[in-house]
C-alpha cells in the first residue's frame, strides 16, 4: 500500500514547485534504480522521503541513497539533520559517511540534546568566528555523556575550526585551562604571584590553599564545573575560603548557560553552592560551598595556549 501512496505521491509532486521537481525527480530516478535495501528503507520508514529529501537539500548524492547511512541519519533530530547535511558527500568516504560512521547511539543522544553542537560541526559553512567556536570548549566538558562521545563531538568542531583557518580552537582552549591550572597547582611562578596579588593575598598566603580541578556546582538547570577552587581550610580540616578561578580562551569567550546561572546566582548575593558529586578534596555530605562575589575569578589569554601574559579579572556580570 505504501509503495502505491509513494509512487502516486511522485506522479503528483512531479507537476508542484521546481524544487519539489527537482529533489522528486532525483528520488524518483533512485528509487527506480536503487537497491533493495534502499527501497525498504524508504517503504518501512515513517519519515523516508524526508530524510532523504533533507539529505538532498543538503547536496548529498551518495548517503541518500545508501540505507545504512540513511538509517543512521534518521535517528538525529530534523534541526540537527539539516546541519550535518551540509557535511561534504559525494562519494563513498566522504566527510558525511565518516561522520555517520561515528553515530553511535551515545552520539546521537549527544548531539540530538542541542541543535548547536551540529552547528558548530559545519560552523564553517555558517559563517562561525573564532569566538563562536571558543564558547563549545567549556560546555562540552560540563556534558554529562561518555567521554568517547565528548572527544567526537570535540573531533569535529575541531575539524571545522581548523577548516575557518583558526585553528583548533577547542584544544587549544583546553590546553590553556591545563597550563593555567598546572601553573596554579606549581605555586610558583609569574601567574601564580600575579593571582595571588588580584586575590589581595601575598604568595605564601595563596600556598596554603589547595588546588582542586573541574569542581561541579550545582546550578538552576544542572551544574557548571570550576575550571580551579581554591580552598582554605583550618587546623580542623573546616573550610575558611573558597574561591572560583575561571579559565577562558580569550577575554571575549561567552560564559556557557550553566556558567551564567552560577555566577549570576553568586553576583545576586546567593553565596551558598552546592557540589553535584564528590571529588577528591571535597565531600558532598559536609554540605554546600560558601563562595561570595568578590571570591570568582577569570584567567583569560588572547586566543592561544601560552600563559606568559594572562589577564586576571574579577566576574563582576554574565552577560
Amino acid at each position: 500500500m505504501k509503495k502505491i501512496f509513494i509512487c502516486l505521491l511522485i506522479n503528483f509532486l512531479s507537476i508542484c514547485s521546481i524544487h519539489a521537481q527537482c529533489w522528486f525527480t532525483q528520488f524518483k530516478k533512485d528509487f527506480e534504480t536503487g537497491s533493495i535495501e534502499f527501497k525498504k528503507f524508504i517503504d518501512e520508514s515513517k519519515d523516508g522521503m524526508g530524510t532523504y529529501q533533507r539529505l538532498y537539500d543538503g547536496g548529498s548524492t551518495y548517503a541518500l541513497k545508501n540505507a545504512t547511512y540513511l538509517k543512521k541519519f534518521e535517528k538525529i533530530t530534523p534541526d540537527a539533520q539539516k546541519f550535518i547535511a551540509q557535511l561534504t558527500d559525494d562519494k563513498a568516504g566522504a566527510t558525511l559517511s565518516k561522520f555517520l560512521d561515528d553515530c553511535d547511539s551515545d552520539f546521537v543522544t549527544l548531539l540530538n540534546s542541542d541543535s548547536r553542537y551540529a552547528e558548530a560541526i559545519v560552523g564553517h559553512k555558517n559563517k562561525f568566528t573564532k569566538g563562536d567556536y571558543e564558547n563549545f570548549a567549556d560546555e562540552i566538558g560540563e556534558l554529562t555523556s561518555s567521554s568517547a562521545s565528548k572527544e567526537k563531538l570535540e573531533s569535529w568542531i575541531n575539524r571545522s575550526s581548523k577548516i575557518s583557518n583558526f585553528g583548533e580552537v577547542v584544544a587549544t582552549g583546553n590546553r590553556l585551562s591545563k597550563n593555567i591550572t598546572d601553573a596554579i597547582k606549581l605555586k610558583s611562578g609569574k601567574l601564580f604571584e600575579d593571582l595571588a596579588q588580584k586575590l589581595g593575598l601575598t604568595a605564601d598566603e595563596l600556598k596554603l590553599y589547595d588546588v582542586l580541578t573541574e569542581v561541579p556546582l550545582v546550578t538552576t538547570g544542572g551544574f557548571m564545573k570550576a575550571d580551579v577552587l581554591l580552598v582554605k581550610k583550618n587546623a580542623l580540616g573546616k573550610i575558611e575560603d573558597t574561591i572560583i578561578i575561571e579559565n577562558k580562551l580569550s577575554q571575549g569567550t561567552a560564559l556557557t548557560k550553566r556558567q551564567k546561572e552560577g555566577f549570576g546566582a553568586i553576583i545576586n548575593g546567593d553565596d551558598s553552592m552546592k557540589i553535584k558529586y564528590n571529588v577528591p578534596g571535597l565531600d558532598v555530605t559536609k554540605g554546600p560551598l560558601k563562595i561570595t562575589k568578590d571570591k570568582i575569578f577569570k584567567i583569560s589569554d588572547a586566543g592561544t595556549d601560552m600563559i606568559d601574559n594572562v589577564t586576571i579579572n574579577k566576574i563582576i556580570s554574565v552577560k
